[in-house]
């Protein structure tokens, strides 16, 4: 995808005005995503004008959500403050506690690293990034970054692990060990990552968090945490002793069914794969089932004899076959057309000497 959007920019440069050249190579200008961004929003804003002029049963609900997630986030002006740096990859901003409802500011930034092979990629990207974090963290306690890194980190670990050996001397009470405030949230130390390759990025990015206290969330909270079918039982039957433990009620057994049920389907699913059943379309212009009235025996014994030898004529096309299958096929049209002669006379008879007025009780109609 990149290298299509770098080839679409070479050759739109050609035909960029001079006048408008200084918009065009501008750090945020349309070359960049940054320039995109903001732009869709507008185009939000303004489609929203537009539908004051619109039936109101003519608006699109998820349109207007959208437009009103976004107005709500726009509340957070009053909360929220740019903080200025020289980064070309990071955009930074402050959360006040006032919101965040803790004891200092937050910091956020948004970071995008380019990728390893992309032309906008430079080797000191994460080098920048590290210095703004320090410069930060000299003022503020809490930061967080967010973003893509375009880093692949595997499940290595984002942290350094002070081991002791019987012979060394322990220095681990002068370190400050981070990891603690994993274990009061109730955050595994561990993370459990789909991803098993990494790259330089990935091995950048763990170096970055391991210099800095930082750790990264992905794979250790929410649905990026990935446990094994194991885990996941080990867990149900903590809770189930902890059930058995305390006084049962109907509910606690339910949610603990549920969970297993869960499990075990979706165990099966990831095992034997799962279908959807499409429900074929009912045809608004089938045939009634049945033959017609008229459609005797003679009929189907024809008709079966004219099949019979259409399906040999398929595997073995011989002359005599193919004589065979054209007398039957006359045979069967002619018996045909005599049975619909003979069952127009006999309605017609029965209509001529009919002594009521309903002509459907014949079947004609």
């Amino acid at each position: 995808m990149s290298a299509i959007y770098r080839g679409i920019i070479s050759v739109a440069d050609k035909f960029v005005p001079a006048k408008l050249a200084p918009f065009w190579n501008h750090p945020a200008g349309p070359k960049t995503i940054f320039f995109w961004a903001p732009s869709f929003k507008w185009g939000l804003v303004i489609a929203g004008i537009a539908d004051i002029a619109r039936p109101a049963e003519k608006l699109s609900p998820p349109q207007s959500t959208a437009l009103a997630a976004t107005a709500y986030k726009e509340k957070l002006n009053n909360y929220l403050e740019l903080l200025e740096t020289d980064s070309k990859y990071t955009f930074w901003f402050k959360l006040s506690s006032f919101f965040s409802k803790i004891d200092e500011d937050v910091v956020f930034g948004i970071v995008y690293i380019p990728p390893e092979n992309s032309v906008y990629h430079q080797p000191d990207t994460f080098d920048q990034v590290e210095n703004e974090i320090r410069s930060f963290s000299q003022n503020f306690k809490y930061i967080c970054l967010l973003g893509d890194f375009n880093g692949r980190t595997a499940d290595e670990p984002d942290y350094f692990e002070i081991e002791t050996h019987e012979h060394e001397q322990d220095f681990s009470e002068f370190m400050q060990d981070n990891l603690n405030c994993l274990e009061t949230l109730n955050i595994d130390r561990k993370r459990k990552s789909m991803d098993t390759v990494k790259n330089r990025s990935g091995q950048k990015l763990l170096e970055l968090c391991k210099g800095n206290d930082l750790f990264i969330v992905n794979g250790r909270i929410g649905d990026d945490k990935h446990e094994s079918d194991k885990e996941k039982l080990q867990v149900l039957y903590t809770d189930l002793e902890e059930t058995l433990s305390d006084n049962l009620d109907k509910d606690k057994v339910n949610s603990f069914v549920s969970k297993l049920s869960n499990l075990f389907i979706k165990s099966a699913k990831n095992t034997f794969g799962s279908r959807k059943d499409t429900q074929k379309r009912k045809s608004t212009n089938k045939k009634p089932k049945g033959d017609k009235p008229w459609f005797n025996e003679e009929c189907r014994f024809e008709r079966q004899n004219y099949r019979k030898l259409k399906r040999k004529l398929k595997f073995r096309k011989t002359d005599t076959l193919k004589r065979e299958v054209s007398e039957a096929e006359k045979r069967y049209k002619n018996t045909l057309d005599l049975r619909i002669v003979k069952s127009i006379e006999s309605k017609s008879s029965k209509l001529k000497y009919m002594k009521t007025s309903d002509r459907k009780s014949i079947g004609i109609f």
